[in-house]
């Protein structure tokens, strides 16, 4: 009977002192009692304050964007007033099924179906759109809310978007050797990324992860994957002090996996000069689904073939595709004079990817809308429906799945509604964060409807 009432007393004595709290944020600043003067007094501070730390991230964050393309952005697009309120655009929205070759994503849809107890993966290659995780982040953080899954999967060793990246915090010495598919040919072979990094003793990378994303805030597994290594690395997690592993010898892809429960953070260091061709880290943490983003900026998809067709079943074989994306098209709208020569040079890049990874569900994302201005006013650029025709063919020659993004945002004139509900930046080319989480949410849309009668 005592400890009753002695808990009962707690309760209520806990109680009265919230109240009380709560009380005193109603008393208003400059009362003075004897040599005393009244403060405000706001127990919701510390809240309020990491929301506008958020928002605060999320704004420099595009700057960064922005500025590392040259944009030039208007105040009312991306100004810290006006970024993070949420811009609807249904009125002009239409819902756009997956079409083309649909038979081929019925093994996909079947690997969903059983997520909780395997792993499902995808390859989100593309252009400067995805650039940041951008469309994957939020693709991904649906996919998994859905149907499992904790990580953010593949990333590469150095990347270009490092300053804007939002799921995962990436910082790297300065005296890797970084070889990209899109500067030419790597003399060492791209990895799946199209990069491959060559260290110096003491080269590090650290990954982070971030609380933006709940489903990637931990990982419970480090992927290293590598070719012809020699000697160890050391390597940490968190501030679980330093410990060894060694590399792989063999040739192909090779792959050290280290586990570490509930980890935030992993540091890679090399030990000695040129000890192996490394090409990212996967953060995983078991069943359920991945989404491994791949930009290539600057790039019309043709830089993928670079990426030897062994090393591309190498990382099939040791991750598990269930589907590859492949986004492009942003770079070739002022770039492409004969549409004949880049169906050619697309093709080719689908066929590869087929050939290297037999079996896998293949969807085209078409190109978005892009404006041109005329006069006062912002048109669609005239090559945009040229190059989804092109896409469109390209998907019917290959047998592969076909997504109208174009479509999907409302078709000719879109960007500039957009534009006009903070959905697009200034270019009338790259999506605002709205936008491209608004695109996300569209592609999984159309996925889940295909998911759902299948």
């Amino acid at each position: 009977m005592i400890k009753k009432f002695a808990g009962f007393r707690s309760v209520f004595l806990l109680t009265i002192a919230v109240v009380a709290l709560y009380g005193f944020t109603f008393i208003p600043e400059g009362i003075e009692v004897g040599p005393f003067s009244t403060k405000k007094v706001d127990i919701l501070s510390d809240i309020q304050k990491d929301e506008l730390s958020q928002r605060n991230n999320e704004y420099n964050y595009f700057m960064q964007l922005a500025d590392a393309y040259g944009i030039l952005v208007m105040s009312d697009v991306l100004s810290e007033t006006n970024y993070g309120k949420s811009f609807e655009a249904e009125a002009y929205q239409a819902k756009v099924p997956i079409s083309g070759n649909t038979a081929q994503l019925k093994a996909f849809a079947n690997a969903l179906k059983n997520a909780k107890s395997g792993m499902v993966r995808i390859a989100y290659f593309g252009d400067s759109a995805i650039e940041g995780d951008n469309i994957c982040a939020d693709f991904r953080e649906a996919l998994q809310e859905k149907f499992g899954g904790t990580g953010v999967g593949f990333v590469s060793i150095t990347t270009q978007d490092k300053a804007y990246r939002g799921t995962t915090k990436l910082d790297f010495s300065s005296n890797w050797d970084s070889q990209l598919v899109t500067g030419g040919n790597p003399k060492r072979g791209a990895g799946i990324s199209g990069g491959v990094f060559v260290p110096k003793s003491g080269s590090w990378v650290k990954y982070e992860t971030t609380w933006k994303y709940k489903t990637v805030r931990t990982f419970d597994k480090v992927r290293v994957f590598y070719t012809e290594g020699s000697g160890s690395f050391d390597y940490e997690f968190d501030k679980g002090g330093e410990l060894s592993a060694p590399f792989k010898t063999g040739k192909g892809v090779n792959v050290t996996d280290i586990t570490y429960k509930g980890s935030k953070s992993f540091k890679l260091t090399a030990t000695k000069d040129n000890q192996a061709a490394l090409y990212g880290v996967s953060l995983e943490s078991g069943n359920g689904v991945y989404v491994d983003n791949f930009p290539l900026r600057g790039d019309d998809g043709s830089a993928l073939k670079r990426v030897p067709k062994g090393n591309l079943s190498d990382f099939h074989k040791l991750l598990g595709y269930d589907l590859v994306v492949l986004s492009f098209g942003l770079n070739s709208v002022d770039k492409v004079k004969d549409t004949k020569a880049y169906e050619r040079e697309f093709a080719a890049t689908v066929n590869h990817i087929k050939s290297a990874m037999p079996g896998v569900p293949i969807i085209i994302v078409g190109v978005g809308d892009k404006g041109k201005k005329v006069g006062s006013k912002f048109e669609t650029n005239s090559m945009v429906p040229k190059l989804i025709e092109v896409q469109k063919n390209v998907a019917k020659s290959t047998g592969v799945a076909f997504w109208n993004l174009f479509d999907a945002m409302g078709g000719n004139g879109s960007m500039e509604k957009w534009s006009k509900d903070k959905l697009a930046t200034a270019d009338m080319t790259h999506l605002s964060a709205e936008g491209y989480k608004k695109v996300a949410r569209m592609f999984f849309d159309a996925l889940m409807d295909y998911y759902s009668k299948n």
